[in-house]
């Protein structure tokens, strides 16, 4: 009893100490945070007042219209809309750029309580260039995948490597994204995939081309289906990017 006391102790004196050097503000309101919120960084009124993104045969839809051909995912969801005034923006530039690594994997976790309703056997983040990852610290979706898998139990696995430094596509065409992502990923162990069922995540798709790249990559290695999941899915006040 006097060590749990003393624990509790402890971990109320560390908080208290860690409130009081760095005090967490909501990344969207700027309000002060006191206490736990879903989302690292994040008060829970933000979070709320998130857009939900457009249902997954919507989202997987305008994939068609994005490929030069065909799109390679069986299945596309995002939990959230994002779009040049939509508030979570902020909490996505965090998680690239801000060291929101907590976010990231607190996203993740909230996600994985709506995994779509298809069979899944392992979630494979899309990965970063290792220039890239040095440059940022952790790859983002990495994080997330291990949130969603906090919540389903479902394992997460390492199997692509991206082999050319890219530069952001922020400002390119559909078209440039799709030239720009082509041939750059690998599958470095084929046993990991062969046969199975796969979720990519990734932070934000816009319009797809580096999920597409992925997915080709991975179903021409083995793969049995490819399908994705991100935090959120670029709109425009016309409608999916």
């Amino acid at each position: 009893m006097k060590n749990l006391l003393r624990n509790e102790y402890l971990t109320h004196f560390t908080d208290s100490v860690l409130e009081a050097l760095a005090p967490i503000h909501c990344e969207i309101c700027d309000i002060h945070i006191k206490g736990t919120t879903r989302i690292h960084r994040i008060c829970d009124t933000c979070l709320y007042m998130f857009e939900i993104a457009p249902k997954d045969d919507v989202l997987l839809n305008t994939l068609y219209t994005h490929s030069v051909t065909d799109t390679f995912m069986f299945s596309v969801r995002s939990a959230f809309t994002f779009h040049h005034e939509a508030p979570i923006q902020r909490a996505i530039y965090a998680i690239k750029y801000g060291f929101a690594q907590q976010m990231a994997f607190d996203f993740g976790a909230y996600m994985g309580l709506h995994v779509p309703d298809i069979e899944i056997d392992a979630l494979l983040p899309v990965p970063l260039h290792t220039a890239r990852l040095r440059e940022r610290g952790y790859n983002q979706s990495q994080s997330i995948a291990d949130g969603i898998s906090s919540q389903t139990k479902i394992p997460v696995i390492q199997a692509l490597q991206r082999t050319t430094y890219t530069i952001t596509q922020t400002k390119f065409t559909s078209m440039e994204r799709n030239k720009n992502v082509h041939g750059i990923f690998r599958v470095h162990n084929n046993q990991n995939i062969r046969g199975k069922r796969l979720m990519l995540i990734d932070d934000v798709m816009t319009t797809g081309s580096t999920l597409e790249a992925c997915a080709e990559t991975l179903l021409e290695s083995g793969a049995l289906s490819v399908s994705a999941y991100t935090i959120a899915a670029a709109v425009s006040r016309k409608g999916i990017q």
